[in-house]
């Protein structure tokens, strides 16, 4: 995914660099507490969140925060399929893109990217990125006040290289990384994508919120949920 190939590029420039889903502490406590629960150790990114946040609050060390935003329907779909691995047998096991297009509606919290922003950004750093101004021609921004940089994932990699060697000082060189298509799932993912039609009310819904009308212009929204609500075939998003 854009995220997974942005932090490795970081890194290859030689640059320290982590990818933190959440700084949310009852989250993170609660994720560890329930892996624990299960003899499992926590994730990753689940350990390095709970120790950057003792970096980032107590010893106010500072960094630069770097957030990719894609359409939220369409990394729903992306987040349901890489996280399968969480889900019941029953639902790893189902075969039927359409029964598994069924579950993901039912099942997923379809909320998730909308509020992000408002949970993790303003609630946790006190940074409201809504009050500056998305650039939609060029489709990332640099919030410098803030040390805030947040691309479309649609941005060219080519200019998000350029944005990011700029603010760090350093060349970096992005290369495609965790794309979907090469995963156990992929299949079964790109049928469901292939196959997907929401009712009219949900898309709208999703497309009307304070985030879609934010990142992407009022022609750009209705393109998207004319995809959604007639289930037409689409390329592959990275």
């Amino acid at each position: 995914m854009a995220t997974t190939s942005v932090a490795g590029a970081i890194r290859d420039a030689g640059l320290p660099c982590y990818g933190i889903h959440s700084l949310a502490p009852e989250y993170l406590r609660k994720t560890a507490q329930a892996r624990l629960a299960r003899d499992a150790f926590p994730p990753r990114h689940i350990c390095e969140a709970m120790a950057y946040r003792d970096r980032l609050f107590v010893h106010g060390e500072k960094c630069l925060y770097i957030s990719l935003v894609r359409d939220p329907i369409a990394r729903n779909i992306s987040a349901f399929f890489q996280n399968l691995h969480l889900r019941s047998d029953q639902i790893r096991d189902e075969k039927d893109p359409q029964s598994m297009f069924e579950i993901f509606k039912q099942s997923y919290n379809h909320s998730l990217p909308i509020t992000w922003f408002d949970r993790e950004f303003k609630e946790q750093l006190g940074i409201d990125v809504f009050e500056y101004p998305f650039d939609h021609a060029k489709r990332y921004v640099h919030i410098e006040s803030k040390n805030v940089i947040l691309f479309r994932v649609d941005c060219p990699d080519a200019v998000k290289a350029r944005v990011l060697s700029r603010a760090l000082g350093r060349k970096i060189k992005i290369r495609r990384k965790n794309d979907s298509d090469n995963k156990g799932y992929a299949k079964l993912y790109k049928r469901v994508k292939e196959e997907a039609c929401f009712s009219p009310d949900f898309v709208d819904e999703i497309y009307s919120t304070k985030f879609a009308r934010h990142f992407w212009s009022e022609e750009e929204l209705q393109d998207m949920a004319s995809e959604w609500k007639n289930g037409r075939v689409r390329p592959s998003v990275p």
